[in-house]
């Protein structure tokens, strides 16, 4: 589930279009039927908002544990991939990775990496960009 989120994540910020998000839940439903969560994202698929909130609940409310390093090191190497292929500006990146720890479940959202997508673009406000490329870089390495 954790790499589910981690690609819902990435299309709701648009790091990548929602196509993997919507094959990996095809995937995932089709190899387990009964699954509530799956069939309700299956569902909502179409409407970001609810299931941004499916997500959430699921998360938060429903006593399911994220498991850490498996969501990081998913999340933090497609973010690299996204940041190598230099398909938009270093400030460009920073907002979406700031506009993505904003919706980071609250177990995480204020633990290294990840908080480091929150702070990492303030840099570029002065003109240091050797320094944002360096924390961002630093967060891509965390979970090698």
């Amino acid at each position: 589930m954790e790499k589910l989120y981690a690609e819902f994540l990435l299309w709701v910020h648009r790091f990548h279009s929602g196509k993997r998000y919507e094959e990996l839940l095809d995937e995932m439903f089709l190899s387990d039927l009964n699954n509530e969560f799956l069939l309700d994202l299956e569902e909502c698929s179409t409407n970001l908002l609810d299931t941004t909130g499916r997500f959430m609940r699921y998360w938060s409310y429903e006593h399911h544990e994220l498991d850490i390093p498996i969501f990081g090191k998913y999340l933090f190497s497609s973010l690299e991939l996204a940041y190598n292929a230099n398909a938009m500006s270093i400030e460009e990146f920073g907002r979406r990775c700031y506009l993505l720890w904003r919706d980071l479940p609250p177990s995480v959202d204020h633990t290294e990496p990840f908080l480091i997508l929150c702070y990492a673009d303030d840099c570029l406000s002065y003109g240091d960009e050797a320094q944002t490329r360096r924390f961002y870089e630093e967060a891509f390495a965390f979970y090698k």
